[in-house]
């Protein structure tokens, strides 16, 4: 694919208008995500699936020391690069409850990766970073991966460097999608009806899902009608919010 593009051609593809519902505040991470997330088109995927997320993570060991026991405890059997993306999958399922099994009153908005793990429960995009997170501790790649289906419902999943290309991770309902020795991105799924039909028999199969979005009788699969890319880096985001100076969370 081509690696290089045009910053006209990303700026025309960068960015998106913030839902009138958006509770966060301006200066919250889950807020700036909006006008950082490139659009996966025609003309930006060879450079989102190419050159545009770094293949090395950049990471101080000892920075974040509760996040890397939670990468402590879900890879403590896993070895190979695949394994360890479908085992962090696993654990911040568990540990991240979806807002939709908390009663209202109990909801919170935003917080770093460490608070979010704290209190148990988050929302799809607020899970989502924290796996993105989790999985740059354990050295692989990954970035935030926004969906939208045609009726413009949308959430956020993860894309981890799994094996030898990315592949799509959904840890509010653990879904991910194996295709041989890596498992298969959004990209792949948007582009091929046997992904499409693949999918939608696995998310039929589950649980969460059936119980909550699955109730609407829309494929899982729909998903993946458009969506858009963000890095979440360690580096540039190392506590998970930013807020100007002297702003009160």
């Amino acid at each position: 694919m081509k690696r290089a593009i045009d910053p006209e051609v990303l700026a025309r593809h960068t960015g998106d208008r913030v839902a009138g519902n958006n509770l966060y505040r301006p200066w919250d991470i889950d807020h700036i995500h909006a006008s950082r997330k490139i659009h996966c088109v025609r003309e930006t995927a060879g450079y989102l699936y190419g050159s545009y997320t770094p293949k090395r993570v950049r990471y101080a060991r000892g920075s974040r020391p509760e996040l890397e026991w939670h990468v402590e405890v879900a890879l403590k059997n896993a070895r190979a690069r695949a394994a360890r993306a479908a085992e962090l999958l696993r654990h911040v399922h568990r540990v991240v409850l979806h807002t939709m099994y908390v009663p209202p009153e109990l909801h919170e908005l935003g917080g770093t990766e460490e608070h979010i793990l704290r209190r148990g429960f988050g929302y799809c995009n607020e899970s989502a970073r924290v796996l993105v997170t989790l999985a740059q501790i354990a050295g692989l790649p990954a970035r935030l991966l926004f969906v939208r289906l045609r009726s413009g419902n949308r959430h956020v999943m993860a894309e981890i460097l799994a094996g030898q290309k990315w592949g799509f991770f959904d840890p509010s309902f653990e879904l991910c999608l194996p295709a041989g020795r890596n498992f298969a991105s959004a990209l792949d799924v948007q582009r091929s009806k046997r992904l499409q039909e693949r999918l939608d028999r696995l998310a039929a199969e589950n649980r969460k899902y059936k119980e909550t979005l699955g109730k609407r009788g829309t494929p899982y699969s729909e998903y993946f009608h458009a969506f858009a890319l963000l890095n979440y880096s360690l580096e540039e985001f190392s506590y998970g919010v930013v807020r100007p100076d002297g702003a009160r969370k």
